[in-house]
């Protein structure tokens, strides 16, 4: 050490003989050295390279959040899939840069189309098997009113998704110059015609890809009658023929069908204008059904009073007749009501030997017309089973929010009053994880306020049975508005939401949706076979009230 010391002493003045010798500097200062430790740091190898790649993957996680960010923001105000309650109804793009109306189904045509030489090109490649032809759409206006589209030079491939109507077009075939036009706005397509008569209001798709216009054709069971006619023709009918009929109905008794020679020719109660009805009702009748067997109703010798009810000589006929009369129940819901002695003895006969035999039961042709979907063709691996929520032991500790839009307006229900413009397009629907309870509340609108009354309707209802809510769990939408939240925190309650896009973690509530919308189909498709004249799908509301009835009252939980 005393070494380096009087080295560097040596070297300390010959520096500063040879800066005063050479230089001309009288005087000069020297940095006193810092007092901190200085500590080498040793570097391992790559460690550079791993660093410039820990900077660029920083940089793509900050860049996703901006994005999730994003897309939360926009899910927040996210349109839900709207519910359908017919067969004949499906979606209709209207596409700005269409240059002319495509279709992907050939039934439409008013005759049939002819071949063509035109190719559909797109980004995605072109197709060749084109036809061409006179196309008829019906479509409803904003006010329910439905108008008849007649869209010559229609082209009809199979490749197409779904049906595409060009604006441009439709106003060409119109020929009225610029009465007919269409208004593109950021979250819809407004389409005018008729001096602004007539409007068709066509919201923006938000899912990925689609960012287009899209409308609904017009409710009907038109497809559903031919398919059920064909079954019908096949197999032996279980279902009972309707004792309803329009034609006859509204006949009336005159003062002079009293007399001893009655008229030849009944008149109805006349509207606008009188049209004669034939009196051969009985006899039309036997021409209907002269070729059906007609079943003898039996009577149970027993008088006790479970078995006042009327059993049939065939086992499918007393099946259906307890299938039509729970509003089609499942298989399974109507064995385990038949275990839980909550039916007759004769139904639970039968239902006892068919689950011993393992029997399939008769078909209902409107629980296969209203539960008939795609087969997915592939699936996901199955994961564990992550619960998030705590499992909820007493009702009103764990609530599962949701709502549905119907495609369709509904009626509201009048006894007294002025009649009412305002129709039912959505509604709310709350599952309790405990008891299974589900409550349906219906909404004019999807605004904050409608969701709120919603939620204070199913407090009160709860209320009025000592239930208290405690916890709701909803996806992001409206239930993540100040005016809920603020509803929430006033009240003591908590509330958990959804990860963007991820509607499954919110399956119980999807999962009563999605039946409820099909029981209500089905319960639509089977009153409008029987009385097509007075039940139309805008009795939506009814129907899927009445199969929120029904799944609480054939519940198959004990």
């Amino acid at each position: 050490m005393k070494f380096w010391k009087s080295r560097l002493a040596r070297l300390n003045n010959m520096f500063d003989s040879y800066i005063k010798g050479n230089y001309k500097v009288i005087e000069y200062h020297v940095k006193t050295p810092s007092l901190r430790e200085h500590t080498l740091t040793w570097r391992p190898y790559g460690y550079y390279k791993k660093r410039k790649s820990r900077i660029a993957r920083n940089k793509c996680i900050a860049l996703k959040a901006v994005i999730i960010i994003e897309a939360k923001s926009a899910t927040n105000k996210e349109r839900k899939t709207r519910m359908e309650f017919d067969t004949d109804s499906s979606d209709i793009l209207i596409d700005n840069c269409c240059s002319h109306t495509l279709t992907n189904n050939i039934n439409n045509y008013i005759e049939p189309p002819v071949k063509s030489s035109v190719r559909v090109r797109g980004y995605n490649g072109s197709t060749n098997s084109t036809k061409v032809g006179t196309e008829k759409w019906k479509i409803k206006d904003d006010n329910g009113k439905v108008h008849n589209f007649i869209l010559p030079n229609t082209y009809y491939s199979s490749s197409v998704e779904t049906r595409l109507l060009s604006p441009q077009h439709w106003a060409q075939t119109r020929k009225k110059g610029r009465d007919s036009y269409c208004v593109t706005y950021h979250e819809a397509i407004i389409m005018r015609w008729n001096k602004d008569k007539y409007q068709i209001t066509a919201p923006l798709d938000n899912r990925k890809h689609r960012n287009v216009g899209v409308v609904r054709s017009a409710p009907g069971i038109k497809q559903y009658l031919t398919t059920y006619q064909a079954i019908d023709q096949k197999n032996t009918t279980l279902a009972y023929p309707a004792t309803i009929c329009m034609d006859y109905q509204a006949a009336e008794i005159t003062d002079d069908e009293s007399s001893e020679n009655p008229p030849e020719t009944i008149y109805k109660k006349p509207s606008k204008e009188i049209r004669p009805v034939s009196p051969d009702v009985e006899q039309l009748r036997q021409e209907i059904f002269k070729d059906k067997e007609q079943e003898t109703i039996l009577q149970d010798e027993d008088t006790e009073v479970e078995e006042d009810f009327p059993t049939y000589s065939q086992d499918s006929q007393e099946y259906m007749h307890w299938h039509y009369k729970l509003n089609h129940p499942s298989h399974t819901v109507m064995t385990k009501m038949a275990k839980q002695n909550m039916l007759p003895r004769r139904i639970t006969k039968i239902l006892n030997d068919m689950d011993k035999l393992h029997t399939k039961p008769p078909m209902c042709n409107d629980c296969c017309g209203a539960r008939a979907t795609r087969k997915p063709w592939r699936s996901k691996s199955a994961k564990q089973d992550r619960r998030h929520l705590k499992k909820a032991t007493r009702p009103g500790e764990v609530i599962s929010v949701d709502q549905l839009e119907s495609s369709i307006p509904g009626f509201i229900g009048q006894m007294t009053g002025k009649l009412t413009r305002h129709c039912i397009v959505a509604s709310t629907v709350f599952v309790d994880h405990s008891s299974d309870f589900s409550y349906v509340y219906l909404q004019t609108s999807m605004t904050s306020e409608e969701t709120l009354k919603s939620k204070l309707a199913f407090e009160k209802f709860a209320l009025s049975h000592g239930v208290h809510i405690k916890h709701y769990h909803a996806d992001n939408g409206r239930f993540k508005d100040n005016l809920f939240t603020k509803s929430i925190e006033d009240k003591g309650q908590t509330i958990s939401f959804c990860g963007v896009g991820a509607h499954h973690q919110n399956g119980i509530a999807e999962k009563r949706i999605g039946d409820l919308q099909r029981r209500a189909t089905t319960l639509l498709l089977y009153a409008q076979r029987r009385w097509p004249d007075a039940i139309n799908t805008h009795l939506w509301t009814y129907a899927i009230r009445a199969a929120n009835d029904s799944k609480l009252c054939t519940n198959k939980q004990k």
